[in-house]
């Protein structure tokens, strides 16, 4: 059952592999800032994190922080294709950090799949209630070869640094944090905000082309993210619905279906995305859009229904000039 192992960016991973048949960062991705691209957050004053992703590790991610906000400058070394990123997790409670890591990690012996199949953080329909009660403060993902920043903050304990999906070839990096937050951390200035809410996206204004700031603040009470794909013009939020609904009821990766010569799956390239971001849990992000028309999506799952965000109407379609 493809659902019973989706866990925050893995939905991202997989239904926008799945439901529109394309791999994440696997087509071009003309719109996550590449490796010449400028910090926008150079000159806060904030420390910054160089984080590089390998096919096998996250490399770069110190193992004790002072509690604050940080920029995040992640680099993907890899050369697959594919984007590759993550965020940071704050560790469940009653679980210990070397327990969450055996449990998202294989071993020796073990495939990828029977760890999914057999974690705890894989729900039947979707993630655990852990989950929805954790601290996830979101970060960066970027196409091989590019670089992606963005600006989390971190409050006191044990976190971890991880690709958001279990069985991930990168194991997580577990990361103690700790002290106050600074009574006056520096605030990056936003081009454009976006809340995210159950289940909708809200933007303080339209999104140009060329490089921006976004600030990022999930006001709902679930965990959200926002992924944006480049769709063709003229493309509604009824046409993204009837492709994710028809990826739900074949349960099989469909190759490339168009919906009664609507939008097909081969239509769909992927644009920018971020990781989970808790309630109540704000961050900043460097994006890079081309003119074009696109589409806001999140698929974290709703725990009531076990529907996708996207199915509940979280999905909005905007131009971009």
């Amino acid at each position: 059952q493809m659902r019973a192992i989706l866990v925050s960016r893995l939905i991202v991973v997989v239904l926008l592999a799945v439901a529109f048949a394309v791999p994440v960062s696997g087509v071009a991705a003309q719109a996550t800032p590449d490796s010449g691209a400028p910090n926008p957050f150079a000159d806060l004053g904030l420390p910054q994190l160089d984080i590089t992703v390998t096919g096998s590790a996250f490399e770069g991610v110190p193992s004790e922080l002072a509690a604050g906000r940080y920029v995040i400058a992640l680099t993907n070394a890899t050369d697959d294709g594919f984007s590759g990123g993550g965020a940071f997790l704050q560790v469940p409670e009653g679980m210990t950090t070397d327990e969450f890591i055996a449990f998202v990690s294989p071993s020796d012996e073990s495939t990828s799949a029977e760890v999914v199949e057999a974690s705890p953080v894989a729900g039947e329909m979707g993630p655990p209630d852990w989950y929805y009660e954790t601290m996830v403060a979101g970060g960066p993902y970027a196409p091989g070869g590019g670089i992606a920043y963005a600006v989390v903050e971190l409050t006191a304990g044990e976190w971890v640094f991880w690709a958001e999906y279990p069985g991930a070839p990168q194991p997580p990096v577990p990361v103690v944090v700790t002290g106050d937050l600074p009574a006056d951390l520096p605030t990056p200035v936003a081009d454009v905000t976006i809340e995210m809410s159950e289940f909708a996206f809200g933007m303080s204004g339209p999104i140009a082309a060329g490089p921006q700031v976004i600030e990022l603040a999930n006001a709902g009470e679930q965990p959200h993210f926002l992924a944006v794909i480049g769709v063709p013009p003229g493309t509604t939020v009824d046409d993204i619905l009837a492709l994710a609904q028809m990826e739900s009821e074949a349960g099989d990766v469909p190759v490339a279906s168009p919906t009664d010569e609507g939008l097909s799956f081969d239509d769909i390239v992927d644009a920018f995305g971020t990781g989970d971001q808790s309630a109540g849990v704000t961050a900043w992000y460097a994006i890079d859009l081309a003119p074009g028309t696109y589409a806001a999506v999140c698929f974290v799952t709703d725990p009531e229904t076990g529907e996708e965000h996207v199915m509940l109407g979280m999905v909005e379609v905007f131009d971009v000039e």
